[in-house]
Formats: C-alpha cells, structure tokens, sequence
C-alpha cells in the first residue's frame, strides 16, 4: 500500500484567489497494516488525516515505513486541525485518539515479527494538548521497532509503559531509536525492565534531537530478581530547552548506566535527573529560522555547542551531509555537534547535491558516514558504476539507474527490482 500526494497543490507563480486549505491526500480510520508482507509506505510528502479512535494499527508481521524529504515531509495529523468543520466523523472525538494502534500484537509466541513503525522526515502537527502517538497503553511486547529519524513531534504524547500480564518471549528485544529530531511540547514516557516480577525489555536510542517544553519520564530496572534481558539505552548529544520534567529513575539506574553523555541543557531545572558525562550548560541559547521554514536553527549558545563531542565525529553520527551552523556548511568529518542538524542545503536551497546528478549527497550516502562507497550510490561521482564513463559499458547515470529500478553500483542495463521502484520512494533534487 503506497500514500503518495494527491491534491494538486496551488504552486502557480500567481496564486489562486481566495482561502486556501492545507492539503489532505487521505483520510484514514483503523487501517489495517497486518500479516507478511503487509507494509504501508508513506513517500513523497503525502499528508494523512486520521480520524477515529486511532488511524493505522500495526499487527504482528506489519509495517508502516515512511519515506520524505527535507523539504517536503510527510504530515500525520488529526483531521480537525486541517479543514475545520462541524463534523464528527465516526461520531469520535480525536483528543483522546492516537496515530497507531499496536494492541493486536499480543503473542507471546517466541521469534513472532512484531510491528515496524519507521519513519523519516515526517512531521506531527497536533492540536492543543498532547495527543497520542499509540492509542491506549503500549507495551514492550507488542513491538518490534519505532525508529523516527529527521522528524518533528509537535504536541506528541509518546509512551511505552510496562505490562504485568505477560512474559517477554524470547523474541528480538524491541528498539525505540529516536535520532535527529525536533521534539516540541512533547513527552516521552518509558519504561524498561522487570515490572512486578515481569520481564519488560526496552532498549532505547536517544541521539542529537532538540527537546523544547516538553517532558521526559524514563524508568530503567534492569536488576531487582535478575530479569532475563538487560537491553542497553543511550543517551548522547541532545539539547534540552526549557524541558522542567525530566525524571530518571529505576532500580538499575546509575551515572554511567545508562550511559549519558554530551548532554546541553538550557534553562532546565531538574536537568541533573539525566546528568552523565561532558555535559554543556548553557546560557544564553537563542534561535534563527531555518532553512526550509522552521523556527527551530540553533544560531548561538555559550559555550559553544558546536564540535563539541570529542569522542564521536559528526560521520559516525549519521550527520555528515548536515548542518547545525546557521551559516550551512556540512558538519562533515569533524567533531559531532549537539542538539538537532538540518540537511545541509546547496543551489537553489535544494539539498547539497555535490556530483550534480538530481540525487541530494545525504540520499545517496544513506548511513551518512561521507564515505562515498556505502549507501545507494556514490554522492561524489554522478555514475556510481561507470565513473570514468567508459562508452562500451552503455551506462546511465544513477539518477537514470534509480528511475529504471537498477543497482547504481552494478553495471548493467537490466532491471534490478522491476522498473520505476526509486518513484516509490523520495528521490530528491528530481
């Protein structure tokens, strides 16, 4: 199941008269992403309603990937903060609704694929109060992994709580890997490890986001009657502003374990809660607009915020095509920088497109390292398969190769994966 863009947007050098609505492709209720193979795909900077008590559920062997761009994101929102009407569509208010439900993933049988709920470059505009990325209470068990990455969570209410009905399977211990993301007025609320005698594994990535008013809850019990996982968490290089409800606590939980490290709070009185290693005070921290819009790039701070982390470059990172200095030089090789990175932007503010061949550097070097020879296609030669352009190879670009569904790294003219695959995903600068 692909959700593409649907409505045609108003991209005219001369605008249509009268209010314009932001776009809706789709609005969706309880859809069901479920059994092998079943995989919904988000791409292209589609924009999905929901409406109901919740709008996917992810069922055992189900997945929802997401797919978009810097600067066009894939939007899941409420339908009422869109088009506002008089309508209550399935006659349910959406305040106590959530974006995904993962509760039919209940069994206990062991090496059962769990839900996959992975989504990059995706925004979550929510209305007043925090509302729901899972719908009712979630747990351990009934996932497999949430990896959000380059995302926005505006208004969100993520949580993971601890169940005491069942034990773990011996299944792969679930990962929560939230990297690179702008988390405003949002919480975050997990819990890790035995719960009333009950194993409840969790393991958790928490690495260069930008945390604003909202809150932090995290519970980590990995001791206690010697529990059978013992996951790792980490917490690196993330900016805390105004966040006054850190709590972090568990039976386990010590200076070093889990380990945090590189840490910036700004006017955050509880910050000793999450306290580790090298971490950055700051004051003052002010902002500037971004480049694709948003109000959230980090333009100064004392002491510095940039190259800070000694101990991990910006490529081991994941950042190296991206930038935290207002001034959009990619952070490259060097030291790895605090708090959340935009895609560094080149000509015509177009994502940094360094061999000119419509395929942005950061889409290309996938695992962002700035090594040229991992990811899809080489970023520093427009023919990953033919850079010296040898005329016996018939050869086409990688963007061509992407458009054909071929490997840009093997030489060939034949279809790797059936034609037209790259369309189905976001292929940048095309």
């Amino acid at each position: 199941m692909v959700l593409g863009r649907e409505v045609q947007f108003d991209n005219n050098t001369n605008p249509h008269l009268g209010y314009h609505y932001d776009p809706l492709d789709f609005l969706v209720s309880q859809l069901s992403v479920s059994g092998a193979g079943a995989v919904a795909l988000l791409t292209n900077g589609v924009a999905v309603g929901i409406y109901g008590h919740y709008g996917f559920s992810v069922s055992e062997q189900g997945a929802v990937i997401g797919e978009a761009g810097p600067l066009a994101m894939n939007r899941l929102c409420f339908y009422p903060s869109v088009q506002e009407q008089p309508v209550l569509l399935d006659s349910v208010a959406t305040a106590g609704s959530g974006v995904f439900d993962v509760s039919a993933a209940t069994s206990t049988t062991a090496n059962i694929a769990k839900p996959i709920i992975n989504l990059r470059f995706t925004d979550f505009p929510m209305l007043g109060l925090r509302q729901k990325f899972f719908n009712g209470t979630t747990y351990p068990l009934s996932l497999r992994t949430v990896s959000l990455k380059d995302c926005w969570l505006r208004g969100v209410n993520l949580e993971i709580a601890a169940a005491d009905a069942s034990d773990f399977p011996a299944n792969a211990i679930p990962l929560l890997a939230l990297t690179n993301n702008l988390l405003e007025r949002s919480s975050v609320i997990l819990t890790n490890g035995l719960y009333l005698g009950k194993d409840n594994p969790l393991s958790f990535a928490f690495y260069n986001n930008l945390f604003w008013q909202g809150t932090l809850s995290l519970t980590f019990n990995a001791n206690g009657t010697s529990p059978t996982y013992t996951p790792t968490w980490g917490i690196r290089d993330n900016l805390f502003d105004t966040t006054n409800g850190i709590s972090f606590g568990g039976g386990a939980k010590t200076t070093s374990v889990p380990p945090r490290s590189y840490n910036a709070f700004y006017n955050t009185a509880d910050w000793g809660n999450l306290a580790g290693t090298s971490d950055v005070t700051l004051n003052p921290l002010a902002y500037a607009t971004g480049p694709e819009g948003s109000p959230w790039y980090v333009g100064s701070s004392t002491p510095s915020i940039y190259q800070v982390d000694t101990s991990r470059s910006a490529a081991a990172a994941g950042l190296y095509h991206y930038t935290a200095k207002t001034d959009g030089t990619k952070a490259g090789s060097g030291n790895g920088s605090i708090g959340w990175h935009h895609v560094a932007l080149g000509a015509n503010n177009l994502p940094a497109d360094y061999d000119s061949d419509l395929l942005a550097d950061y889409w290309e070097n996938e695992p962002g390292d700035g090594n040229a020879a991992n990811g899809r296609s080489s970023w520093t030669v427009a023919n990953t398969d033919n850079p010296l352009n040898d005329v016996a190879l018939n050869d086409l670009s990688d963007y061509i190769e992407f458009i054909e569904g071929r490997n840009a790294r093997v030489v060939g003219t034949v279809s790797d994966t059936g034609g037209l695959v790259a369309l189905e995903i976001y292929t940048p600068n095309r």
